[in-house]
């Protein structure tokens, strides 16, 4: 039980192990990427989404889910722009892991589970690895160093700075109304 406990927390943060994890079934591994991917709280040296994020798009799903007119916890309202924030962030980090392990997946021939760990280690800045770092080639290990690079300043934080400055419009174009689902 306490091993259990440990191995949840330290995922989302420190990248601790007391049980060698290469040696984990696919579904503990599985367990602990989506540890990785979500991190720890903000303002912590977490890496991840961070939990605040996951709980205002877990909100947010609830709320459209019921057709409530706003989306609304503990009595107040969420303001539109941290749901879009947070599914900036959500997105962001999916779509960087997704491409790398696309990307590390095309150029070497290991088995996917383990990039995917080694993805989402990096990502999070959690630490963790499969064992299978040292048999990355260049290209490998400069995604993940990027990965790395992101989930320390934050994927959205990075994708801002090269957004520059934009001036808004006095003039908006027509909305389209399209089907979603």
């Amino acid at each position: 039980m306490i091993q259990a406990l440990f191995s949840a927390v330290t995922a989302r943060t420190a990248g601790f192990n007391t049980i060698p994890t290469e040696l984990l079934q696919d579904s503990s591994k599985m367990l602990t990427m989506i540890l990785m991917f979500i991190g720890g709280s903000p303002g912590s040296t977490a890496g991840g989404i961070k939990t605040t994020t996951l709980a205002v798009l877990l909100v947010y799903l609830i709320s459209n889910v019921r057709h409530d007119a706003s989306c609304a916890v503990f009595g107040r309202r969420l303001d539109g722009e941290a749901v879009k924030k947070a599914s900036a962030v959500f997105c962001t980090n999916l779509f960087l892991s997704i491409s790398a392990i696309l990307l590390i997946s095309g150029v070497q021939s290991i088995d996917l589970t383990e990039i995917a760990f080694e993805v989402f280690s990096a990502i999070g800045t959690v630490g963790m690895s499969c064992g299978i770092t040292r048999d990355l080639n260049e290209f490998s290990r400069l995604v993940i160093i990027f990965l790395m690079y992101c989930g320390r300043i934050g994927s959205f934080s990075f994708a801002l700075s090269l957004k520059g400055n934009r001036i808004k419009p006095a003039v908006t174009l027509p909305a389209e109304q399209i089907t979603i689902g």
